[in-house]
């Protein structure tokens, strides 16, 4: 499980940077457990921190898509963790924090699927994805027969 890197018990950050899931594999790998036996499971969410409140709630791409429209927020991207993430502040003046996965997060991480040969991917939780990972990961992964 490569997810929750940053929850409600942390600081807002990326779910799951590229170093720390990468790190996360390596782990596995030195616990002799085969390649071919790692599904490397990733999120396909985000986490909308509430930072004047002090809690976070996870959310749908689609949710925070509409987040992002409603406040005019700009997304970027933290080139350390190849994630994408965004601010805005609500209507009871409370600043917030997102980060989520998406399409372009997912490639990198879909990159260490095949830099250590593992069996594929999981995703947690279906339905909550950007609907774009569905055109990624054929293009990314092939499928082992």
């Amino acid at each position: 499980m490569t997810y929750d890197e940053h929850n409600p018990r942390t600081k807002p950050g990326s779910t799951a940077s590229v170093d720390w899931t990468e790190a996360t594999i390596r782990y596995a790998l030195k616990q002799e457990v085969p390649p071919s036996k790692i599904l490397l499971v990733i999120a396909g969410y985000g986490w909308d921190w509430d930072t004047a409140a002090g809690k976070a709630k996870y959310s749908s791409y689609e949710e925070l898509m509409g987040q992002k429209t409603k406040y005019k927020a700009k997304v970027q991207w933290d080139s350390r963790s190849q994630t994408p993430h965004f601010d805005y502040v609500d209507e009871e003046q409370h600043s917030h924090q997102v980060w989520f996965e998406n399409s372009d997060s997912l490639r990198f991480k879909l990159d260490l699927v095949e830099k250590y040969n593992l069996r594929g991917i999981g995703i947690w939780r279906l339905g909550l994805e950007d609907p774009m990972y569905w055109t990624t990961i054929p293009e990314k992964i092939k499928v082992k027969k």
